[in-house]
């Protein structure tokens, strides 16, 4: 199973200061991964390109932020819900713990520009990977992509 970059939490005293802590998002990260392992494994056993070569990279962007946002959901200690795909925020507090904030979660390729609706006011966390190989090393540049979402930074 593939463990989240230690390295990868940026501005983690923000997330903490609403309520979410590492560990929480560790493990919505680490669910992501088993989860698009699960589904690059079921296409590649039908024969088909990995999820990173058969949607458009926008689409995967969206699709990873959707698992992320339920895993983290799933993670919350119960603070958090998913408000569903197409819903804004992502995640709505579920006031038990007064500190915690609704979400919208920002999914986007290495550094791409988040895709979705025009900023609105509220908590946003923005979240960052890259296509690796399967062994999650890191080919620079967007003639070599790999095809594992990996290594994700997360801002908030």
């Amino acid at each position: 199973m593939r463990e989240p970059d230690s390295n990868g939490f940026l501005n983690t005293s923000i997330v903490e200061s609403i309520g979410l802590t590492h560990e929480m998002l560790r493990q919505a990260l680490r669910d992501t991964y088993n989860l698009l392992d699960q589904i690059d494994t079921t296409l590649e056993t039908a024969e088909v390109f990995p999820l990173s070569q058969t949607v458009e990279l926008a689409n995967l962007s969206s699709m990873i932020g959707n698992i992320f946002a339920s895993t983290l959901a799933k993670h919350s200690n119960g603070v958090l819900r998913r408000n569903g795909p197409h819903r804004y925020p992502d995640l709505l507090a579920t006031g038990i713990s007064p500190r915690v904030p609704d979400l919208e979660l920002k999914m986007a390729l290495e550094t791409n520009k988040p895709k979705g609706h025009l900023a609105k006011e509220g908590h946003y966390l923005t979240c960052r990977y890259v296509l690796c190989q399967t062994d999650g090393s890191l080919r620079i540049g967007k003639e070599q992509r790999c095809t594992k979402p990996y290594r994700t930074h997360l801002t908030s």
